[in-house]
């Protein structure tokens, strides 16, 4: 597995929650559809004005993919107009290990 991190370091705190809106109402659904994903996550610090995404795909391929569909690109856009003031910086990782603390 593989995973995209992409970091937000200048976020309008003021905005953050529609921006947690954002991502669960309209990122969410386009990101379940992109074929390999496997699962994500919204991280906020809102003392920092910080935030990450992460993504996780079932093979580097389906990553790449989904980043060179212009889908990701249409996605940041949402954020860029009212939550983030520029582009998120973005690195990918090979998964090496993965864990639930939780199954219920």
């Amino acid at each position: 597995m593989y995973a995209r991190v992409s970091t937000a370091e200048e976020v309008n705190v003021d905005e953050m929650d529609e921006g947690i809106r954002i991502f669960d109402e309209e990122i969410v659904p386009t990101l379940k559809k992109a074929p390999g994903a496997v699962e994500g996550l919204l991280l906020v610090d809102r003392e920092a004005a910080k935030a990450v995404i992460v993504g996780i795909y079932e093979s580097k391929e389906d990553m790449k993919a989904f980043m060179e569909s212009g889908k990701y690109q249409e996605q940041v856009a949402k954020f860029l107009t009212k939550v983030i003031t520029k582009m998120p910086v973005t690195e990918e990782y090979e998964v090496a290990s993965r864990f639930l603390f939780k199954t219920d």
